[in-house]
């Protein structure tokens, strides 16, 4: 079924999360947005997820997101989203999502079973653990950098980094992808693999 976690301010997830069937997992922080006053308290409407931790979404989505902007003129800066291993066995469409008005830190594996994986960050992207989508596409989209330093694997999906500056590698693995693979920033593509 589908698990959800909402908070109008962070959520800290401190154990695993396992949903059953192909329900989803949806974890949103600062979810006030529309009618919070409290527009100086960005770094503490974050999603953090302790070390070790896991969420498997079983056959569903996984999505984590802070919004900063309601479209109405509210915002409040919202912290990062730091993320430990993400898992589903999902393989139709996008089958997990992480968008934050932050920073998206991958700190764990992120597996999906042939579904996209798609990471939007309005500044960095860091991933230092291994993603492999099993045929999915991968795409950051960062408002800054995008930092790849672990291995992704897509396995006939294509793997797309955008960022506004600059794209680095300095991934021990490997990315490979048999798609298409696209490194765009406004500043300057770097491997140093």
């Amino acid at each position: 079924g589908t698990v959800t976690f909402e908070a109008d301010d962070s959520v800290n997830i401190n154990a695993n999360i396992t949903a059953g069937g192909t329900g989803a997992v949806l974890v949103t922080a600062n979810a006030d947005i529309a009618t919070d006053t409290n527009t100086t308290d960005g770094s503490t409407e974050a999603i953090t997820m302790a070390a070790a931790t896991t969420i498997d979404g079983g056959a569903g989505t996984i999505t984590l997101t802070n919004d900063d902007d309601d479209a109405t003129g509210n915002e409040d800066n919202s912290g990062d989203i730091t993320a430990q291993a993400l898992t589903t066995t999902n393989a139709a469409g996008t089958a997990i999502t992480v968008n934050s008005d932050n920073d998206a830190l991958l700190q764990g594996t992120v597996t999906t079973g042939g579904g996209d994986v798609d990471i939007d960050a309005d500044r960095d992207i860091q991933n230092t653990a291994a993603i492999d989508s099993n045929g999915g596409d991968v795409d950051f989209l960062a408002g800054q950098d995008a930092l790849i330093e672990a291995a992704i694997t897509t396995d006939g999906g294509s793997f797309t980094a955008n960022a506004v500056r600059d794209v680095t590698s300095t991934a021990a693995g490997d990315i490979t992808t048999t798609g298409d693979t696209a490194n765009e920033a406004g500043g300057i593509v770097e491997d140093f693999h």
